[in-house]
């Protein structure tokens, strides 16, 4: 089924507006992808708090603006607070999007459990992140990525090329330390995120790269123990991002979960 893939290059906070498509096949009929604020293709302003309940307000009001009112959602990573901001609402009747189905994955919502790289502190940290972001080189982003990987020989040096390009982009270097006080938003909304993700009664699934050396197979198992009714699968010898490392095992484990979810 031909379907198409949006890309939201400007999200719609302080006025900024989604651009951009591209086009793709899935099982899922149309698929969207989006970069939030301060990420990729998107604006990068250096007034913006970077707050996560702030994103997850761009994320709605984007899905909206392209016609979107049910999804499936799967989110990584940063995403994943997103994602879970998302059922707190739907729990509370807050939500202006019906989701079908969350699928998480690889994501320190658990922020307790992750093991934090030492490049995560040092840019959490208020008074030196904004130094170390400006000092960052691609040397060094290319031995912290590396090391997110199961198999670092799976990441090549264009893929590298690509990631610090989108990094740094517009200015990305200069927001970088105030992203990265989303780990504090995880503490902040713990009970609200991980209660929401207890207690919900949407369909749920986990997707994990079991060799993630921040939120490995141990993250996965606590949330599938705590989330009544959800879907687990395991991506064994996959790091941190399966969806780039192994992304035809990544791709087939989504859709069947999703499939799976579907019929709930």
């Amino acid at each position: 089924m031909a379907s198409s893939l949006r890309t939201a290059h400007r999200t719609s906070e302080r006025g900024w507006a989604p651009t951009g498509s591209a086009t793709g096949t899935t099982s899922f009929g149309v698929s969207m992808v989006h970069d939030h604020l301060g990420f990729g293709h998107s604006d990068k302003p250096v007034d913006c708090a970077y707050a996560l309940m702030d994103q997850t307000d761009v994320a709605e009001e984007l899905w909206l603006s392209l016609g979107v009112d049910k999804a499936h959602c799967s989110a990584h990573d940063y995403g994943t607070s997103v994602a879970t901001e998302l059922v707190a609402r739907s729990k509370e009747g807050r939500a202006r999007v019906n989701l079908a189905s969350v699928t998480l994955c690889n994501g320190s919502v658990h922020i307790e459990l992750a093991r934090l790289r030492l490049i995560q502190k040092l840019l959490r940290n208020k008074l030196l992140g904004p130094v170390v972001a400006r000092l960052s080189s691609k040397p060094v982003f290319r031995r912290n990525m590396r090391a997110l990987w199961a198999d670092p020989t799976r990441l090549t040096e264009e893929d590298i090329d690509d990631m610090w390009a989108l990094l740094t982009r517009d200015g990305g270097k200069k927001v970088l330390a105030r992203i990265t006080q989303y780990l504090r938003d995880r503490v902040t909304y713990w009970d609200l995120w991980v209660g929401g993700l207890r207690q919900t009664s949407l369909p749920l699934a986990f997707l994990w790269g079991e060799a993630d050396p921040i939120t490995g197979r141990d993250v996965a198992l606590v949330h599938h123990r705590e989330s009544p009714g959800s879907r687990l699968s395991l991506l064994d010898s996959v790091g941190h991002y399966p969806m780039l490392e192994a992304p035809d095992r990544w791709v087939e484990a989504l859709v069947r979960l999703v499939d799976d979810l579907g019929t709930r």
